[in-house]
């Protein structure tokens, strides 16, 4: 019975019925459907919100090409085969799985302890070379690869889907919560 008049409540239209549903609707997202995409897709981090504008492609492609990847050893062909070929932008919900990575693969890791001028959210970059102590990263938007090369150990997976827009939220929300603390 108390099932009953639980649900007719949260069905209700009052601020009350509203904010308790969201509250119900936090607790099962966090530690039901979180919990599943992890272990699912074997990352700790299967949902990322982009929020820097490092993988955008402000041109079109050849001027974009020359002024950021024209040196590489992969050519305008390969690049075009590339998973987000055409970049992405700061705002979009990138989907990440844990598998082999490859050249050409959008990775997303962990920054190195020791740069400490960026903030703790994983980096979203392109893999344009395999090194010894690592893979070379770097941005699509930006001129050079990464300084720093990136450990097997701090790969957190690779982007296999884009969600346009929707990461807007979570950089609102960090917005609001910077300004009011």
């Amino acid at each position: 019975m108390w099932i009953k008049k639980a649900y007719k409540f949260l069905r209700k239209d009052s601020w009350l019925s509203l904010i308790i549903s969201l509250f119900l609707a936090f607790l099962f997202v966090k530690f039901m459907f979180y919990p599943i995409i992890e272990y699912s897709f074997g990352t700790p981090f299967p949902i990322v919100a982009v929020v820097s504008s490092s993988m955008e492609h402000n041109d079109f492609f050849d001027g974009w090409w020359d002024k950021n990847y024209e040196e590489y050893s992969f050519s305008k062909e390969e690049f075009q085969s590339f998973d987000f070929s055409s970049g992405f932008n700061k705002g979009d919900i990138m989907i990440i799985f844990k598998k082999d990575v490859n050249i050409g693969d959008v990775l997303v890791y962990q920054k190195p302890a020791q740069i400490t001028y960026l903030p703790n959210y994983p980096i979203i970059h392109r893999v344009i070379a395999v090194g010894s102590e690592g893979y070379i990263t770097k941005g699509d938007n930006n001129e050079n690869p990464d300084t720093y090369p990136v450990s097997e150990s701090a790969v957190l997976g690779i982007a296999i889907a884009r969600v346009p827009l929707l990461g807007w939220i979570k950089i609102g929300f960090t917005y609001l919560i910077g300004f009011l603390v």
